[in-house]
């Protein structure tokens, strides 16, 4: 008895330490903010937060609203908008081949060997994929399809003539003035009822698209799709074609709100979001002049933040009007040296969150606070820096998770 009571305080006992490794070196990391301009007591009321991989653990390294430190074991990474869309493209009944089947001329000397052949007509699928659920994807078989032609061949590939599973992929696929729309489309969530969403589609696509509206059977229920009850979820949803839509428009995306969603479109060097109803009714328009990439699209409550043409639009999706629009040179001068993480903006104020991976040693933020296109604070902050891990064997471990900060909404 003695001997078990034992055993069990030490399994215990090791538990314990494992369970405080990761957040005892995280606590040895420098992450204070350091002021480089302004006042630190405009983020009052503002927090944040990172999370850090350590041990195959993740530590939420997070900051309150009186900017004080603080650290949290979490299970796992849970990134709520973490959400993808993209395209497949599907060879089946209706699609005929060009050429016979022959080994890519790049593999001959590999241990793959790749055989390519080209086809004039592919079948173009939206599939949608997210990280709540064991097996989040719907695939969605759209009205759009791909021909070939002289500018646009379609090809197929399989590491063997046989293969069912064969790839294909054209020239020039997705040939836009957006480099990546699927990051447009990124805050649906299986577990909602219903959400809406819009395949992305150019000009080089022939048929028709659509907003579809996506609802869960009745009688399927959340704990069904926990259960990995479903592993395509395509079983599990209904996909009604709620409006079709006009094909002289390349479509980039959808964004949803509680009571409405945006449609993002291009036309003619202008970008347009659409404002619909739950029943696809046309509410209001908005209209942004200039070629350029959006990469990124960031929400709180109802305002939708991005950098679009050089300047950075805070829009009112209540009212469709632009609340805010900076196009100071510093926006600039600043995306071409960091990537944007965050954007927040509360009571007439942006708060922006920028990152600069330092390989391999540090991982920094930049804190920008804009009011006005001035200026009002700038703040870095260091999650891990060289002092503390330069000498470890295991540096990798402790290297931040390619999660970036977020303000805590």
């Amino acid at each position: 008895m003695k001997k078990t009571s034992i055993f069990l305080s030490v399994v215990i006992l090791c538990s314990i330490v494992c369970m405080f490794t990761p957040l005892l070196y995280t606590k040895q990391a420098t992450s204070s903010i350091k002021d480089v301009e302004g006042d630190r007591n405009i983020l009052k009321g503002i927090s944040f937060a990172s999370y850090v991989n350590i041990h195959n653990n993740y530590v939420l390294i997070s900051f309150d609203e009186n900017t004080k430190e603080h650290h949290s074991i979490q299970k796992y990474y849970d990134e709520d908008s973490e959400s993808t869309a993209y395209l497949e493209y599907y060879c089946k009944d209706n699609c005929k081949t060009i050429t016979d089947w022959k080994i890519k001329e790049e593999t001959e000397t590999n241990d793959y060997v790749e055989y390519t052949r080209q086809i004039d007509k592919a079948d173009i699928y939206l599939t949608l994929q997210g990280s709540k659920l064991p097996y989040e994807y719907l695939s969605l078989k759209t009205d759009l399809y791909y021909t070939a032609d002289n500018e646009h061949q379609i090809i197929q590939s399989s590491d063997t003539i046989a293969s069912e599973d064969k790839e294909i992929y054209s020239s020039d696929p997705l040939t836009t003035t957006f480099d990546e729309p699927s990051k447009i489309q990124s805050n649906f969530d299986f577990e909602q009822d219903d959400f809406f969403t819009v395949p992305f589609s150019n000009q080089n696509m022939k048929g028709q698209n659509y907003i579809y509206h996506v609802k869960r059977k009745k009688d399927v229920s959340l704990s069904e799709l926990r259960s990995q009850a479903y592993q395509n979820f395509t079983e599990a949803y209904t996909i009604e074609k709620l409006k079709k839509l006009d094909m002289s428009y390349n479509y980039l995306g959808v964004r949803l709100f509680p009571n409405y969603f945006l449609v993002f479109s291009e036309k003619n060097h202008q970008l347009y979001l659409t404002k619909y109803d739950h029943s696809a009714n046309r509410i209001d328009e908005l209209i942004l002049e200039g070629d350029s990439t959006i990469e990124q699209v960031f929400q709180n409550d109802a305002y939708m933040c991005f950098i679009h043409n050089g300047k950075l639009y805070i829009i009112n999706t209540a009212t469709m009007r632009i609340e805010e629009s900076v196009a100071s040179d510093f926006i600039q001068n600043i995306e071409k040296k960091h990537g944007i993480d965050d954007i927040l903006y509360q009571d007439g104020i942006i708060y922006t969150l920028w990152h600069n991976f330092k390989e391999p040693k540090a991982y920094d933020t930049l804190i920008q606070v804009i009011d006005n296109e001035k200026i009002l604070y700038t703040g870095t902050l260091s999650v891990f820096s060289a002092e503390n891990y330069s000498s470890s064997s295991n540096f990798q471990s402790y290297y931040p998770f390619l999660a970036p900060f977020r303000f805590k909404r």
